[in-house]
């Protein structure tokens, strides 16, 4: 009897999952894929049951085929909450590798890292803050990118955007080749991005929350 999604994932088995999402040698694939993706009765699919378990195999394997990975069962769960409370670590970084929304929160108003501190995997927390903080780089670097090249403003000169750009672009390359940067790591490269584009921003001071928070 053929296996279902579910029992694949339970089992960590990615190769009978790719036959079953390819439809290798299932002439009905689409309506038997369409079946095993159904969720249960509290909105759990078969990339929740791989999240609690720990297969990144398997998550790795739903992504090549567009599965969501933000997927929220009838409370809010999304797979990254169910691998922040089971404590599975590879799942985690597999998740957030893939784009998983850290910030986002279940009926309770949790995020993924409130979870994994409320069921005390330390592990977890620790490498949820480190997203956390990679994200907030990147966010800053992205928000200063846009709102120099908005010609409208007119508040910069050419050669204060083009100081921007290319402070930005040095953080991104850092972010591209660094190896192992600790949180610490990038909260100081975040910043050392904010001190340098200081004079910058206030030029932007039209959008008073650049200076008090950052962000733009």
């Amino acid at each position: 009897m053929p296996q279902t999604c579910f029992e694949l994932c339970a089992g960590g088995r990615s190769r009978g999952l790719a036959e079953i999402v390819t439809g290798d040698g299932n002439p009905r694939h689409k309506k038997v894929l369409q079946q095993d993706l159904e969720c249960d009765i509290v909105g759990r699919n078969p990339l929740h049951t791989a999240c609690v378990l720990g297969h990144s195999n398997i998550i790795q394997e739903f992504a090549k085929y567009n599965v969501n990975m933000n997927e929220p069962t009838t409370r809010g769960y999304l797979p990254i909450h169910y691998a922040a409370a089971w404590g599975q670590l590879d799942a985690l970084r597999t998740l957030v590798e893939l784009g998983a929304d850290i910030h986002a929160v279940n009926f309770l108003d949790e995020i993924a890292r409130d979870i994994a501190f409320r069921y005390a995997k330390h592990d977890c927390v620790e490498f949820l803050d480190w997203a956390e903080a990679k994200h907030a780089l990147q966010t800053f670097i992205s928000s200063v990118q846009s709102a120099v090249t908005e010609q409208d403003k007119g508040k910069l000169h050419k050669d204060e955007k083009l100081r921007c750009l290319s402070a930005c672009k040095a953080k991104n390359d850092w972010l591209s080749n660094v190896k192992n940067p600790t949180r610490q790591d990038l909260i100081n490269q975040k910043q050392l991005l904010e001190d340098t584009l200081l004079p910058y921003l206030n030029k932007l001071a039209g959008h008073p929350e650049i200076v008090k928070s950052g962000k733009l």
